[in-house]
């Protein structure tokens, strides 16, 4: 992403000789600016469209095991009302928008799942000739199954999380609070070199926690980077950061130090790779679960893929990455993420996403309990009306824990009735 600065322009400039000069201007009603005898054109003001775009749906769905119970399964049948809005301003130079976003899940014979979550996303990119810089991010309040347990659809409006912090394990009733933002700026010194700076911070909080699986912590990042541009399609980039964890009510903190390869590549106006090498040294000094004094060489390296076509497109990000986690440390996570949607007509839609993942503690005294979690899903959209669509899927989840070989499996079915509002006109 990128922040953009507005692009002023004169529209013209002529210098009229001082007899009948100005007598001649003025009868043609130009508006002008007279600087040291030469009459000027005042820029031109570059538009913002002012827009939202609200949304709402309306979802009956049936579970197999809502809890995720390695024990007895019980069938649950409940419904969702979700409504949001997206409050935005587009100038030809930026795009800035906030998302407000409620939602209300019902399950008449589970009460205890019965919960009231809200989300607030925001973006905001301005870019030069020269310079881009970008900041996104988003605030939460969720039940703590919902929010432990990450969606396989990617999000369209804002790039994924640069961090996994959930453990999967949730207590009924619970809840966690969050807060995510991800700063960024690059600057252009020659055709072929950049230089650039971004961070992380993050914040989480469970009600209750405890010093197992809920831990609240505050979590910092901090990097610059050198870009050497290779040719019309590649980029090479160079960067060195810092990264802090601090649990806020238990002592646990981790310091991490390192750097990082990166290679973008356009190989054509509809395929995109990314590939990224990291090396972190991470020092740790803990008491939970157990005491630990030491430190670790840390290794990741992750690709990205991305297709978009006129009638389908392809996403995926897959690779090993050290993130904060709600565990009480750092950890390490094995991902797959993945995502296909392709359009049947005008009317018709269908999406599949995959989302694996395993996480452990980088360090011996966290690498105790590993968690392995699998969701699949496949929907089809029926769009009735330009703004209002009816849709019908099916998700899969499986979860297991290193000490716990039994683990545990949910499907759902859910139809939804939806309505969204049409995008800005660009």
């Amino acid at each position: 992403m990128s922040w953009w600065f507005l692009n002023m322009r004169h529209r013209g400039r002529f210098a009229p000789t001082l007899r009948g000069g100005i007598r001649r201007v003025l009868r043609a009603g130009a508006p002008v600016l007279l600087v040291l005898g030469v009459w000027t054109d005042p820029p031109a003001a570059s538009a913002a469209d002012v827009y939202n775009q609200p949304a709402g749906s309306l979802t009956v769905e049936g579970d197999t095991n809502l809890d995720l119970d390695p024990g007895q399964k019980t069938r649950t049948e409940g419904n969702l009302v979700s409504a949001s809005d997206i409050i935005g301003i587009a100038t030809p130079d930026s795009d800035s928008f906030i998302r407000p976003r409620v939602e209300y899940r019902n399950y008449p014979e589970d009460s205890g799942d019965n919960r009231v979550e809200g989300y607030l996303d925001f973006n905001s990119t301005l870019r030069t000739q020269r310079s881009s810089a970008s900041v996104y991010g988003t605030l939460e309040h969720l039940d703590e199954f919902n929010a432990e347990l990450p969606s396989a659809l990617y999000d369209n409006l804002n790039p994924s999380s640069p961090t996994s912090p959930e453990t999967g394990k949730s207590v009924i009733g619970a809840t966690r609070d969050s807060a995510l933002v991800v700063p960024k700026y690059n600057f252009k010194y020659s055709p072929l070199w950049g230089f650039g700076v971004s961070g992380v911070y993050q914040r989480i909080d469970y009600s209750p926690n405890d010093d197992i699986a809920h831990v609240d912590f505050a979590y910092y990042f901090g990097q610059a980077s050198a870009t050497w541009t290779l040719g019309p399609r590649s980029e090479l980039s160079f960067g060195a950061f810092d990264s802090k964890y601090e649990a806020t009510r238990y002592y646990s903190n981790a310091k991490g130090t390192g750097g990082t390869l990166d290679l973008d590549t356009a190989w054509s106006p509809l395929l995109s790779t990314t590939a990224t090498i990291v090396y972190d040294h991470v020092t740790a000094d803990t008491a939970i679960p157990t005491l630990f004094h030491g430190s670790k060489d840390a290794f990741g390296a992750t690709v990205g893929v991305a297709y978009k076509a006129q009638i389908s497109q392809y996403r995926m990000d897959a690779g090993q990455f050290v993130t904060p986690s709600g565990g009480g440390s750092l950890y390490y996570t094995d991902q797959i993420k993945a995502e296909y949607d392709r359009d049947f007509g005008p009317r018709w839609s269908f999406t599949g996403a995959l989302l694996a993942l395993k996480n452990k503690g980088i360090t011996s005294n966290l690498q105790v309990d590993g968690r392995t979690y699998v969701q699949t899903l496949a929907e089809v959209v029926w769009n009735l009306t330009p703004t209002w669509y009816l849709q019908g899927g099916a998700r899969y989840m499986w979860e297991k824990y290193q000490f716990n070989t039994s683990g545990a499996a949910d499907t759902r079915i859910y139809f939804r009735i939806g309505y969204k509002g049409l995008p800005p006109r660009r």
